[in-house]
C-alpha cells in the first residue's frame, strides 16, 4: 500500500481479507484493468516484470497477514491465469495460447503445503506426469469447500449439468461400484469374491457444538474416499444411517434403534448378500455403540452357515483402522476416540464447519476409566453432562483432514486384504 507500483493490488488484498474477516464466503481479486494483461503475445519480458512487481509483494503480505490472524487454516486461496502459454517464442519476444498444460498454485484449507503434483516434459511443451483434468480440479475445489460435486447436478433441456461434467467417471476405466446406482443385472454380473461393504454409523446427539448427523457424516466421507480409491474392486452399499444408541436418548434428537432390532438388520444386510452368493462381506461402522451388536451381527451368520470355508464376514469400526491415528497431525492432543471430542470435531470442520458451533469454549470431559477391565453399562449422563467426551478445543480442519486421510488409507487397506484372502485360511 505504501508502494505506487503495488498499491493497485495491495488494496484489493485489503479488502479482500476484510470482506473474509466478516463473513463473506468468495473472494475474487483480479489483477487485470485496461492497461494490465498477462497474455503477452509481445513485450513478454518487461510485460511479466511488471506484472510480477505488481503483485508478488501483495499477495505475500496477504498469506502472511491472514497465516498471523488464524484465518488461513479456514480459507483456500487459489491463484491462476486463463491458460498455458507456448514454450517457443510468438514474434520477437511473446508466447502464443497453449492448451497442453496448465498451473496453479493453492494455499489455506487443508492444502499441504510444500507440495507439487504433476510435471511437463523438459520443455514446459505437455503435461507428462500426474495429469489432472480440470474436472478433477474442480471436483477437488468443492470437496475442501465441504461440496460433494456429483450433487451439483441439474437437468436442463433434456440432458443433465454439473461443473464437472456428467461424461466422465472419477477413475477413467472403472465403472461405479455404489450399490444404489447398478441395476439387478450389474450386480448379477459381479465376481462373487468382490468385498461388500456395508457402511453403517447413527443420528445422536454430539454435546452441543456438534450436529445429530456427526458420525453418519464422518463415515460417508471415509467410505466416499475408500470407494474413489478401490474403483471397480469393491461393491458399496448405501450407508445404513440408524444406529444402536439408547445409551444418548437423554438428549432430544437422538434416533436408536431397539438393540435386538438393530442386530437383527445387521444380520439381514449380511444374509442377503449371502444369499446373492457373495463371500467376502465387511461391516464398516462409524458408531461406537454399534460395535457390540455388530461383533454379534458376524458371530451369529458365521454361526448359521457352519458348514461354509469360503465365507469371510468381518466387522471393524474405523478409528481403529490404524492404531497410529493419534500421530497423523502433530498438533493431536487426544490419543484416541470420544464423543465429540477433538477427532470428530477436526473431522466435521473440514467437511462442514459452519455445523460446528462456539467449539473452543466447551469445557473439557476426562474419558475416565471406570472399572476397567469390566465393562460398564451406562448412559451419556452418567458420564457427561452436556453429552461429549474428550476436549474439542483444539479441534482444526487440518487435523480433521489427516485423520480422514489415515482413515481411509486403513479402509481400503482392509478391504484390500479381503481381495486378497486364499478363501480358505484363518489369516489374511
Amino acid at each position: 500500500m505504501d508502494h505506487e507500483v503495488t498499491r493497485n493490488f495491495g488494496r484489493q488484498c485489503l479488502m479482500a481479507r476484510r470482506f473474509l474477516e466478516r463473513g463473506v464466503r468468495f473472494v475474487h481479486v483480479t489483477h487485470s484493468d485496461g492497461s494490465v494483461h498477462w497474455g503477452h503475445h509481445g513485450g513478454l519480458f518487461k510485460g511479466h516484470a511488471k506484472n510480477v512487481a505488481e503483485v508478488d509483494w501483495p499477495i505475500a503480505g496477504f498469506l502472511a497477514d491472514f497465516k498471523a490472524g488464524g484465518l488461513l487454516e479456514d480459507t483456500l486461496v487459489l491463484w491462476g491465469g486463463e491458460f498455458w502459454r507456448t514454450p517457443t517464442a510468438q514474434g520477437v519476444d511473446g508466447r502464443d495460447h497453449h492448451a497442453h498444460g496448465f498451473a496453479m498454485w493453492r494455499a489455506g484449507g487443508v492444502v499441504k503445503p510444500g507440495m507439487a503434483f504433476g510435471a511437463s516434459d523438459d520443455y514446459g511443451y505437455i503435461d507428462r506426469e500426474d495429469k489432472v483434468h480440470v474436472d478433477d480440479l474442480h471436483a477437488t475445489i468443492l470437496r475442501l469447500l465441504g461440496l460433494n460435486h456429483e450433487q451439483l447436478t441439474h437437468r436442463y433441456a433434456g440432458r443433465d449439468f454439473r461443473l464437472t461434467d456428467v461424461g466422465r467417471s472419477r477413475r477413467e476405466g472403472d465403472h461405479c461400484m455404489k450399490l444404489a446406482e447398478l441395476t439387478w443385472p450389474d450386480v448379477a454380473a459381479l465376481d462373487r469374491d468382490t468385498p461388500v461393504i456395508f457402511p453403517v454409523a447413527a443420528l445422536e446427539q454430539h454435546g452441543r457444538h456438534m450436529p445429530v448427523f456427526t458420525d453418519s457424516m464422518l463415515m460417508g466421507e471415509i467410505a466416499a474416499r475408500a470407494e474413489v480409491a478401490l474403483g471397480s474392486c469393491a461393491l458399496f452399499a448405501p450407508l445404513q444411517w440408524l444406529g444402536n444408541s439408547h445409551h444418548h436418548m437423554d438428549f432430544p434428537g437422538t434416533l436408536s434403534a431397539e438393540p435386538r432390532v438393530y442386530l437383527d438388520l445387521l444380520c439381514g444386510l449380511l444374509e442377503n448378500f449371502v444369499a446373492h452368493g457373495f463371500k467376502r462381506l465387511l461391516i464398516l461402522n462409524g458408531h461406537g455403540g454399534n460395535d457390540v451388536p455388530g461383533r454379534q451381527a458376524v458371530f451369529e451368520v458365521r454361526q448359521r452357515h457352519r458348514e461354509r470355508k469360503d465365507l469371510l464376514l468381518l466387522f471393524c469400526t474405523y478409528w481403529n483402522l490404524d492404531v497410529g491415528a493419534h500421530k497423523a497431525h502433530p498438533g493431536l492432543q487426544q490419543t484416541e476416540m470420544g464423543h465429540a471430542c477433538e477427532w470428530e470435531t477436526s473431522m466435521v470442520l473440514r467437511l462442514a464447519p459452519h455445523l460446528v458451533k462456539d467449539h473452543r469454549s466447551v469445557p473439557p470431559q476426562e474419558f475416565g476409566r471406570a472399572f476397567e477391565p469390566a465393562a460398564r453399562g451406562w448412559t451419556m449422563p452418567d458420564r457427561s453432562v452436556d453429552g461429549h467426551v474428550g476436549d474439542p478445543r483444539d479441534a482444526s480442519a487440518e487435523k480433521g483432514e489427516a485423520l480422514f486421510e489415515v482413515f481411509s488409507k486403513g479402509a481400503v487397506k482392509l478391504v484390500d486384504s479381503m481381495r486378497a484372502w486364499d478363501g480358505r485360511s484363518w489369516e489374511q
